[in-house]
């Protein structure tokens, strides 16, 4: 009787896919590509600008194909050369042939960042706004689903170095398109050029520590007092 009521609780309570015997096991999260690896993502991301002198908030999106690929390992690196290798962007009532400059520009951008096991960013050269993206980073040990931890993340960005703050919880393991993944929570602030906060939920594909897919919603506040805000939400999935 009593394993009964407790798999009855287990299937509601629990997380998707996660088993009691999930949650008594510890998992050691870890980034870990293979040289010659290449792995892509979708992004869309969507931004809300103010509208100005009374007019109407308007939405900018903007379409994209982001490619890491691990070009060296060695003990606790991986270096990675990352680059655009597609993007749309579409704002309502613009020509989008206005924004190829742009487009062309970023699409020749490249970055080079050497990543440790823990997914920290250990160095980066190149073009910072190469759409490189590291939400987070990893416990430094084995972690047990619900338990918490915080990351120190330093973002490149088009607008500068930003540092971001996060506060991760493993919710638990999910299958994603038959990929073992865990799904993690995430609450972020940072500072910088501009002053972020937002959340999101992100799945890392066990096998590799690269994320499987993710959501993301953030505000962003130009400058200081008086400046700004943006509402920006972001999706990624692997391709």
């Amino acid at each position: 009787m009593i394993l009964l009521i407790l798999s009855f609780f287990f299937s509601f309570f629990s997380p998707a896919n996660t088993t009691a015997n999930d949650l008594q096991k510890a998992y050691n999260i870890r980034f870990k590509m293979n040289r010659g690896q290449v792995v892509r993502h979708g992004v869309n991301i969507k931004t809300v600008v103010p509208g100005r002198a009374g007019s109407k908030p308007m939405t900018v999106t903007a379409d994209m194909v982001v490619a890491q690929k691990c070009t060296d390992v060695k003990p606790n690196r991986f270096t990675i050369q990352s680059s655009i290798e597609k993007m749309n962007m579409n704002v309502p009532g613009v020509d989008p042939k206005v924004f190829k400059p742009q487009i062309d520009a970023a699409l020749s951008q490249r970055a080079t960042v050497v990543m440790d096991g823990q997914g920290k960013i250990v160095s980066i050269s190149g073009q910072q706004s190469s759409g490189f993206n590291n939400p987070t980073s990893y416990p430094p040990g084995p972690i047990k689903i619900g338990q918490t931890w915080k990351s120190t993340v330093d973002q490149p960005s088009q607008m500068g170095q930003m540092k971001m703050t996060v506060t991760n919880k493993l919710l638990g393991i999910e299958n994603v398109r038959g990929q073992s993944c865990y799904k993690i929570s995430l609450v972020m602030s940072g500072s910088g050029a501009v002053a972020v906060t937002g959340s999101g939920t992100i799945w890392i594909r066990a096998s590799d520590g690269l994320p499987e897919k993710g959501a993301f919603t953030n505000t962003m506040k130009m400058g200081q007092q008086g400046g700004a805000s943006f509402n920006v939400s972001t999706t990624m999935t692997r391709l």
